[in-house]
């Protein structure tokens, strides 16, 4: 059993974990290590990824398009041309994701700098398959929007920091790891996660954090059931799931 003990803002939190694979046995960093127990430093949690708007999305003759907020055409994906989410009403559409992993922080020094949401591979698979797959599936889920009208895709974490300690203990995503930080950190998140919904005012919210900590979040989407709510699995995973969907066309053949 190893203890991990984190200070987060002005919280001192203890976490129980266990796990055959001892995800903390090699180099640390931000942290240190004293037999079972990991004390992860303070300013590990210093620094949040920050919400951001992402995409333009419109329908228009039954087609979905897609394009970056300073309107250019997506062609090769990139987050550097992202936005702070503006407070637009019957406007925004947000993408609930979770919590930023390894490549939305960069390290600099003895420093943890936030990039962006959503800046590795899920980002990737959104530039994938966003128009071709997700929203047509959407379509037939129900979504109603009006045609030609422009909507802002806003990427949204509830938990705003890494908690999957990725850059800690360096190895790949030990989920079980993430979710009892997550939920650790997220009663101390609630409030603020509230106060930006409420400032985004949305008219489309898609839940696609991760299934075991999608329920954590329901209480306070519950709050806007007057508005259209869909769950979607998370960017990650949409590589895997739908990566084999595709068109055949052997006519050149």
């Amino acid at each position: 059993m190893t203890k991990i003990y984190l200070r987060f803002k002005t919280n001192k939190i203890t976490i129980k974990y266990s796990d055959k694979k001892d995800v903390f046995s090699g180099d640390l960093k931000f942290a240190q290590r004293k037999g079972n127990k990991i004390t992860v430093q303070a300013k590990f949690f210093k620094r949040p990824v920050r919400d951001r708007f992402r995409y333009i999305i419109m329908k228009s003759h039954g087609k979905w398009n897609i394009n970056y907020p300073d309107g250019s055409n997506v062609e090769l994906f990139t987050h550097e041309k992202d936005k702070k989410i503006k407070s637009i009403p019957d406007n925004n559409i947000l993408l609930i994701l979770e919590s930023p992993h390894k490549s939305e922080y960069i390290i600099q020094g003895n420093e943890l700098i936030p990039i962006a949401p959503a800046a590795g591979s899920a980002g990737s698979n959104m530039h994938e398959y966003l128009i071709s797959h997700i929203f047509p599936m959407l379509d037939f889920l129900g979504i109603n929007v009006e045609n030609d009208k422009e909507y802002n895709l806003c990427l949204v974490n509830p938990v705003p920091y890494q908690t999957s300690l990725s850059h800690v203990h360096g190895r790949r995503l030990n989920s079980s790891l993430r979710n009892k930080i997550w939920k650790s950190l997220y009663p101390h998140c609630r409030e603020d996660f509230i106060k930006r919904l409420q400032k985004y005012k949305p008219i489309i919210i898609l839940n696609g954090c991760t299934s075991e900590l999608k329920k954590e979040i329901t209480p306070e989407l519950e709050a806007y059931k007057d508005i259209q709510q869909f769950s979607v699995s998370h960017p990650q995973t949409w590589k895997q799931y739908l990566g084999s969907f595709v068109k055949l066309d052997y006519s050149k053949h």
